[in-house]
C-alpha cells in the first residue's frame, strides 16, 4: 500500500509541474477505477480547483454540466468529458 501511495504522491508532483507551474501546493482529488481488462485499480486525477468551481446541475443529479479534465498515470493524454453537446454516431 506504501508503494501505492508513494506513485501517487510522485504523479502529484508531475502534474503540479505541468498545470501548476511547478507549484507544489496544487491539491488533486485522485479516484480509482477498476480496468475491466486487467482488475487492477488505477488512479485517475482530478484538480480540485477545477472541480471546485465547475457547474452542476443542483435541481436534479448534482452532475456536473461543465467540462472537467482528469489525468491518468502513464498517459500524456489528456481526458476530458464534453458536456451539452449534441452527437451523432453511426455504426457499420
Amino acid at each position: 500500500m506504501s508503494k501505492v501511495l508513494e506513485q501517487e504522491q510522485d504523479y502529484k508532483t508531475l502534474l503540479n509541474n505541468k498545470y501548476n507551474g511547478g507549484d507544489q501546493s496544487g491539491e488533486w482529488y485522485v479516484r480509482y477505477i477498476q480496468n475491466t481488462t486487467s482488475g487492477v485499480y488505477e488512479p485517475i486525477f482530478y484538480n480540485k480547483n477545477i472541480v471546485a468551481t465547475a457547474q452542476y446541475d443542483e435541481n436534479q443529479t448534482g452532475a456536473s454540466q461543465s467540462n472537467i479534465p482528469c489525468y491518468k498515470m502513464g498517459s500524456a493524454a489528456e481526458t476530458e468529458e464534453v458536456k451539452g453537446v449534441e452527437a451523432r454516431l453511426e455504426k457499420d
